[in-house]
Parts: structure tokens; C-alpha cells; sequence
């Protein structure tokens, strides 16, 4: 149980300490878990020698001092690990957010791009292929041909 409130606590500390904003936050948060590690190792110490004193103890002392300790120990190293675990990943929130952000800044400057290009092609476009259809009355050319298809393609 002791190892328990510890692993939970410690975790839950770290988990919010990941997602803390200012830093004031995160060194209250991080007192906190602190603390939390240890009343759990208190706590757990506080178990292991309850067993000890009562009369169905079969531990001696060392073994008793060995699973507080152990038990503070592991759950300290299992919610620190909890807790770097969900910092890499709310960076890794960020840093996607951000690359998504600057992608979509990207796409709309190109949309922008694509859309002033498309329009300052099409008058000459409008005029390069009204011009050919005039030639064409006037003169037969296998150029005019090739000019058209041309056209035909750029539109």
C-alpha cells in the first residue's frame, strides 16, 4: 500500500509538473511531488516496521530497513521516470504543434503564391491565344499548330 501512495502521488506530481506552465508552477509542483515521495517512504517505513513490532513478525530489522528503503527507492526512480516520460511528450506536443503551425503558415503563402501567379498568367495567356486564332485566319503554319498546342497545354 505505502509503495502505492507513492508510486501514484510521485507519478501524478510529475505528469502535472510536465504540464506546468511557468516555472514558479513547476518548482511548487516539484516541492510537492517531493514531499509526496517522501510521506510514501515515510509511510512505508512506518509499515515495514508496524510488521516488524507486531507478533507475527518473521523479518528481522535489517530486512525491515531494506524494503523502506527499497520501496522509497523505487518508487522514487518509478515516478521520476512517469514524470520524464510525459515531459518528452508534452515537448514532443509542442514541438508538432509548432512544425504544424508553421506548415500551414507555408501552405496559405503558397495558396497566396499559386493564386496571383495563376491570375497574372491568364490575361497574357487570353492574349497570346486570341492573337494565334487572328494569325491563324490570316496564314496557314505548322508554327501556328505548334503555338496552340503550347497554349493549349499552359491553360
Amino acid at each position: 500500500m505505502p509503495f502505492a501512495f507513492a508510486l501514484v502521488f510521485g507519478g501524478i506530481g510529475y505528469a502535472v509538473l510536465a504540464t506546468a506552465e511557468t516555472p514558479r508552477e513547476q518548482t511548487l509542483i516539484g516541492v510537492r511531488t517531493g514531499a509526496a515521495y517522501l510521506l510514501g517512504g515515510i509511510a512505508s517505513g512506518g509499515y515495514a516496521f508496524h510488521q516488524y513490532l507486531s507478533s507475527e513478525a518473521t523479518l528481522g530489522a535489517e530486512a525491515v530497513l531494506f524494503q523502506a528503503t527499497f520501496v522509497a527507492i523505487v518508487a522514487g526512480i518509478m515516478g521520476l521516470g512517469l514524470g520524464l516520460e510525459a515531459v518528452r511528450r508534452n515537448r514532443t506536443r509542442q514541438e508538432l504543434r509548432r512544425n504544424i503551425e508553421q506548415l500551414e503558415t507555408t501552405n496559405s503563402r503558397l495558396d497566396e503564391f499559386t493564386s496571383v501567379v495563376s491570375h497574372d498568367l491568364r490575361t497574357p495567356l487570353s492574349t497570346a491565344s486570341g492573337r494565334l486564332e487572328l494569325a491563324s485566319e490570316d496564314c496557314t503554319s505548322e508554327h501556328l499548330d505548334a503555338a496552340q498546342k503550347t497554349l493549349t497545354r499552359m491553360k
